[in-house]
């Protein structure tokens, strides 16, 4: 007797792979989605991990809000005046006297930095991500996440773009409103109250008090966040709770760090 071939049905796609295919986003959709769903933004950032995108973002945002500050506050003859006094506040700590010629030495430095602001603000920033991400993927190999550096630039990168974009805006609506007499150069923090050094006098506080109130910062808290999420997301092995712990553990050793240094410098 002949029997009849047994048709098999095709494998069905499982729940996993079909809600992945379809929540799938293009770079502007993780932009926008980067405010309001991070987890579910990390999570297909961790099937296609991007940076370029974020990076130019994230640089527009500290280039336009820099070119505003130096228009409205840091003009050529402020920032001279500004390094002249910042100079003699560090040879008079150090119980010292500048030359003259040291002094125009130390002017001609800095008309070239404020010539070149623009390359210096590119360099700094891709630098410090590329510092930021080294770091923490050593970190994610000693808690055997089994992350690639690749994955972990990209949660840097998204989570810096947030912080570049939020804290821009809110110092270019505060540049535009506020009067350049009523902001202090010497005090950045000052342009706009999201963290503590906002309300100290940079001249009157001691710098390891004045370092350590200019990092409890709204939007730095904000990018912790993000890099615990975005962490947590891209490997299995590593919770939010666990990666908060790194992130912010490593945090507060580069601020005390930071708050040490500046108190040995006698400058914050």
């Amino acid at each position: 007797m002949n029997e009849e071939p047994i048709m098999e049905s095709p494998p069905e796609a499982t729940g996993a792979s079909a809600e992945g295919e379809g929540r799938r986003m293009n770079e502007i959709s993780r932009v926008a989605n980067m405010f309001f769903s991070p987890g579910e933004t990390f999570e297909d950032i961790n099937r296609k991990p991007t940076w370029l995108i974020p990076l130019l973002i994230a640089l527009v945002f500290s280039l336009a809000v820099g070119a505003l500050f130096r228009a409205k506050v840091l003009t050529p003859e402020v920032f001279e005046q500004m390094t002249r006094q910042r100079m003699e506040e560090i040879m008079e700590k150090r119980g010292a006297q500048m030359s003259e010629e040291m002094m125009e030495q130390a002017l001609k430095s800095s008309r070239i930095t404020y010539r070149l602001w623009h390359v210096f603000t590119v360099g700094s920033t891709l630098l410090m991500l590329i510092v930021i991400a080294g770091v923490y993927f050593l970190v994610l190999l000693l808690l055997q996440a089994e992350a690639p550096f690749k994955k972990v630039f990209s949660v840097v990168t998204w989570s810096w773009m947030v912080y570049a974009v939020a804290s821009g805006v809110i110092a270019a609506i505060t540049l535009l409103l506020k009067s350049p007499e009523t902001i202090d150069p010497l005090n950045l923090e000052s342009i706009a109250a999201t963290n503590l050094a906002a309300f100290l006098s940079r001249r009157e506080t001691s710098p390891a008090v004045y370092s350590l109130a200019s990092s409890l910062d709204i939007f730095s808290i904000w990018f912790l966040i993000l890099l615990s999420i975005g962490f947590s997301k891209i490997s299995k092995k590593v919770s939010v709770k666990k990666a908060a712990i790194a992130v912010f553990a490593l945090w507060i050793l580069y601020i005390l760090g930071k708050a040490g240094f500046a108190s040995f410098q006698g400058v914050a």
